[in-house]
């Protein structure tokens, strides 16, 4: 696939100076016909978007400050050259980092926080602990995540978790479980439940 164009006219950069309606719902179409929306799984939502909506040739520079990181997002989504449509390509001001998708993540992460701390929003009752147990990997996005979420859903016997720890000890230690290498099979729930919540919350 050909690599994605830097477009300048697209590129802003933010700084800390002081200087007809359409219907949000939609079908997905398949072979047979149009599925209803309540009934398509996230991840297929997502992809379908993604397809429809999303260039994958062009690419839009935004330079974000870290101490006015959501005054940066309301700037740049505010400009007439903002396109919805482009790749972002994130660049933190005064940080030199290739952005593979690092520094997109680690924007979109820091959004969020200062979404919940400044506005208050994505916050529901204190204490609450999600059982996580049973979640239904298939939504989310990434295939290979989840492909190994299945991998340790799926261990059962003890042949099956010492083909988990040489296959995805490591990947999983890097989840913030290094216990996966003393771990025993009653404790594949908890280690599943686990690293689905590292990857919804704390990544």
């Amino acid at each position: 696939m050909q690599a994605p164009q830097r477009v300048p006219d697209n590129d802003f950069i933010i700084d800390d100076s002081e200087d007809g309606e359409e219907d949000d719902m939609f079908d997905i179409s398949s072979e047979n016909g149009v599925i209803p929306l309540e009934e398509v799984d996230l991840c297929t939502i997502l992809r379908t978007f993604k397809e429809e909506h999303i260039s994958d040739d062009q690419i839009s520079i935004i330079c974000i400050r870290r101490r006015k990181l959501l005054e940066s997002a309301i700037k740049a989504i505010s400009r007439v050259t903002f396109s919805w449509t482009d790749l972002p390509q994130i660049e933190f001001v005064g940080e030199d980092a290739d952005d593979m998708g690092g520094p997109q993540r680690e924007f979109f992460r820091l959004l969020m926080i200062e979404l919940q701390t400044s506005l208050g929003i994505f916050e529901g009752k204190a204490g609450q602990e999600p059982q996580l147990e049973q979640f239904d990997s298939h939504v989310l996005p990434d295939p290979d995540v989840q492909s190994k979420l299945k991998q340790i859903q799926q261990c059962k016997t003890a042949e099956d978790l010492t083909a988990l720890q040489q296959d995805l000890g490591d990947w999983i230690a890097e989840c913030g479980i290094p216990g996966i290498f003393n771990a025993t099979v009653e404790d594949m729930p908890k280690i599943y439940a686990y690293v689905v919540k590292h990857y919804i919350f704390l990544r």
